[in-house]
């Protein structure tokens, strides 16, 4: 539940175990086009999986904020064949490449 609810697809999941307990699933709102590059440039933060890459851009493209056309571009850039360096940095150059792609297509300056 945890990888299909996940925070960099737009869900918070809380749970509570025992008697009477529950699971709550909570679909985040991402904001207004002005707040918009804050929020995801602290979704991706420092390092990035590309699982959380791809979660990041498909969310970005079910709200419709960007085309299909940039989804594949940024997915192919995302991908770890692509990404041929040590593994120790590769998280850290996809979300710095992430963060510099998302600027670009928002709008927003680095």
């Amino acid at each position: 539940m945890q990888t299909r609810f996940s925070l960099e697809k737009g869900y918070i999941v809380k749970s509570k175990r025992g008697g009477g307990g529950f699971i709550r699933i909570q679909k985040i709102d991402l904001p207004k086009q002005r707040n918009l590059h804050r929020v995801v440039m602290q979704f991706i933060g420092e390092e990035a999986t590309q699982e959380q890459s791809y979660g990041i851009v498909q969310r970005l493209y079910d709200e419709r904020l960007i085309t299909n056309r940039e989804k594949q571009m940024l997915k192919a850039a995302m991908s770890r064949d692509v990404l041929d360096v040590d593994v120790s940095y590769k998280n850290k150059i996809r979300a710095n490449l992430l963060s510099a792609m998302l600027a670009a297509i928002l709008g927003k300056d680095l």
